[in-house]
């Protein structure tokens, strides 16, 4: 069977940063597997041109501010990396009609343009608490170890604490008074997280538990700033791929319902009928992500609903199939510590790096060669 999914919505997610930065680099493609939504990002350059960001088959020659406010004009979801008091007149009119935004100002006017009174930079070093405060973000950061984790740097104090959300409070060397690391703020039905730290992307340089730490920080922001959106009518949850394995549990892709609790039912399709099969309600992880259990092979209806609504959040087809997942075709990865570290790589046994990379055979023929060279000199051979 073969699948084709259309978007019905011309939005999605954008990323404009005015500063060469880290944070780009990491945020884009985290932000772009969570939401779930088409993703772009541009870099600002010198003359009015800007570099579009993401994979190599993305990038291309440096487009003109008309097309990168274009895209900004349409987008569901938008990043403003570097809002400064530089920023051009309409990037701040754009910040003002995003219905879902996260800004990363630059320094105190952009803060104040986000809608944060701040003050100058802080140095130092700053650490998150040991325990966090209840907030819409509990839910996603309470598996991850935040203990350890790369210090932030460049704090924007607020002037004077507000109404809105600060989940995230820091502290410099780890004692003294808390500054806010993001505020979350609720205006007239917009939704926006305003980070007033530096460093992020620290977070996200190392694999292991660093990297799970910024996944589940920025996976929890996006829940909550898509919380209340139905994004024009796209589905919201989805299976991570349309034809699965009678032998593994599905997944389904969740974005804006962490911690939120979802009714499943799926019915197979036959000539007979529908017939309901699986009628189940799970709650999603903090990363937006939520599983059923393997269903036989079939081909299968399903429908998404919250518990006590009957309007759809997600529907559609699936397929499951008889095949093993092990023919299916994977590319192999032939360099030295190969890719099972990878995140959603395939876990394989480490056979170690090759037997051409190590010094031992060639010193064992330099030794065998003059071995014999030397018994030849002493047999009277030259």
């Amino acid at each position: 069977s073969a699948f084709t999914e259309v978007d019905p919505s011309e939005g999605g997610l954008v990323l404009i940063s005015l500063e060469p930065n880290w944070e780009p680099r990491f945020l884009l493609p985290v932000l772009s597997q969570i939401t779930g939504l088409a993703s772009s990002g541009f870099l600002g350059l010198s003359g009015g041109r800007y570099l579009r960001l993401g994979s190599s088959s993305q990038v291309g020659p440096p487009v003109d501010e008309d097309e990168v406010r274009e895209a900004l004009a349409g987008a569901d979801f938008v990043v403003f990396h570097g809002l400064g008091a530089g920023a051009p007149d309409w990037v701040s009119t754009a910040l003002a009609e995003a219905p879902r935004s996260i800004v990363f100002p630059s320094d105190p006017a952009g803060a104040l343009a986000s809608g944060v009174e701040a003050r100058g930079h802080l140095d130092g070093e700053w650490y998150t608490t040991p325990d966090l405060p209840p907030s819409p973000l509990a839910a996603s950061l309470s598996g991850a170890d935040l203990t350890g984790l790369p210090p932030l740097t460049a704090i924007l104090p607020q002037r004077t604490p507000g109404t809105a959300l600060t989940p995230i409070p820091l502290q410099r060397q780890g004692s003294g008074p808390a500054e806010a690391a993001l505020v979350l703020d609720q205006n007239q039905g917009r939704r926006r997280a305003v980070v007033l730290a530096s460093g992020f992307w620290r977070w996200a340089f190392r694999e292991g538990p660093d990297r799970e730490a910024y996944r589940r920080l920025w996976a929890g922001v996006a829940g909550w700033l898509l919380a209340s959106v139905p994004q024009g009518g796209a589905t919201p949850v989805r299976p991570e791929k349309r034809v699965w394995s009678s032998r593994e549990p599905m997944e389904w892709r969740a974005p804006g319902l962490i911690g939120e609790r979802v009714d499943f039912a799926l019915s197979v399709n036959n000539s007979a009928g529908d017939s309901l099969v699986l009628d189940t309600t799970v709650v999603v992880d903090g990363t937006g992500l939520v599983g059923t259990r393997a269903l036989p092979v079939a081909e299968y209806s399903y429908r998404v609903t919250r518990p006590g609504d009957d309007g759809s959040i997600g529907s559609g087809r699936i397929e499951s199939e008889g095949h093993s997942l092990e023919l299916l075709h994977r590319p192999a990865d032939i360099s030295p510590r190969g890719s099972a570290s990878a995140e959603g790589a395939p876990t394989r046994a480490r056979l170690g790096p090759p037997l051409r990379t190590h010094p031992g055979p060639y010193i064992l023929i330099l030794v065998l060669l003059s071995a014999e060279w030397i018994g030849r000199r002493r047999g009277g051979l030259r």
